[in-house]
């Protein structure tokens, strides 16, 4: 498995559980329950753990991002693997995007259907259940998008 391969997957293990805590704290809290302190502290844990594992293959930190508009650790090998990775990056906008209009037809369609009582639908949980997703679907349609060009 080549480097940027294994740094797409890694990246967007770490970025899937950063999205999901977070997710999950903003859930909590709405509730009550939602104690910052042990959220910060796990997340603070992957950070740490994620840039370590960068610096150990010689990648440097997966949140920064360089003048090209990549993380700092993404660095090609070759053009062809730039070219992948542009192509990627071009048809992950476009699945994110499609996934966001989605729910925010479905959401209409709903309101328009259920009237008054579908004003819940715009609460809190709802946005934080739809930026995780976002956020989810976007990391790994890169993966799986560039992994498919890469063949």
């Amino acid at each position: 498995m080549s480097s940027t391969r294994k740094y797409l997957i890694g990246r967007a293990t770490m970025i899937s559980l950063l999205a999901v805590l977070v997710g999950i704290w903003g859930i909590a809290s709405y509730f009550g329950k939602g104690e910052i302190a042990p959220f910060l502290a796990i997340e603070l844990a992957l950070v740490v753990v994620g840039n370590r594992q960068n610096k150990k293959y010689g990648k440097g930190n997966f949140l920064k991002i360089n003048h090209e508009g990549y993380s700092e650790g993404m660095q090609h090998n070759d053009e062809r693997e730039a070219r992948n990775l542009l192509n990627a990056t071009f048809i992950s906008a476009r699945i994110t995007l499609l996934f966001v209009m989605l729910c925010l037809t479905f959401a209409c369609i709903y309101i328009q259907n259920f009237g008054n009582n579908a004003k819940l639908i715009f609460d809190i949980r709802a946005f934080a259940f739809l930026g995780v997703f976002t956020i989810i679907i976007q990391q790994w349609s890169l993966v799986i998008t560039y992994l498919r060009f890469d063949k």
